[in-house]
């Protein structure tokens, strides 16, 4: 690295920073007095999350009791769909009435919405490392219908 005009500059020529280039000072003085007066929640659509954590719909990470515990420490579960279509359906009868359900965009995809839709969930995630792309454009054009919430690209 090497300094011109007091600018570092990389092998490339690029402008770079280091941690001793940059500064964060506060626009305002905080007036909290304690971590209990912070309110983390926010809405998912009409969902309300006390605490702003979505549980990953993998196969390992979120079933119908994590689902169930997530809910209930104030977060969301988003169920797995790597399994069978009626394995999804069973555990979302068993999860709490505001958990989500992972679709994709292939395979299956609008048979599994249609039994899940069928059974009152009306929030998928369609899981897909890409939201940017037209398969997603296209899964949800032809599965909208009213009151239906969509997460798009979950990474």
């Amino acid at each position: 690295m090497r300094v011109e005009d007091g600018i570092k500059l990389d092998m490339y020529n690029e402008k770079t920073l280091t941690f001793d280039d940059v500064w964060l000072v506060p626009r305002t003085i905080s007036r909290i007095e304690s971590r209990d007066d912070i309110d983390t929640s926010t809405y998912l659509g009409n969902i309300k999350l006390d605490t702003p954590i979505l549980a990953s719909p993998m196969k390992d990470v979120c079933n119908s009791s994590i689902a169930l515990e997530i809910r209930r420490l104030g977060g969301l579960g988003i169920l797995h769909r790597f399994q069978p279509i009626e394995e999804q359906v069973l555990q979302y009868q068993q999860s709490p009435i505001d958990t989500a359900c992972a679709i994709g965009v292939k395979d299956d995809f609008k048979e599994r919405f249609e039994k899940l839709y069928r059974e009152g969930c009306t929030l998928f995630c369609i899981d897909t490392a890409n939201g940017a792309n037209i398969a997603v454009e296209k899964a949800i054009a032809c599965l909208s219908k009213n009151g239906v919430k969509f997460i798009v690209g979950n990474v």
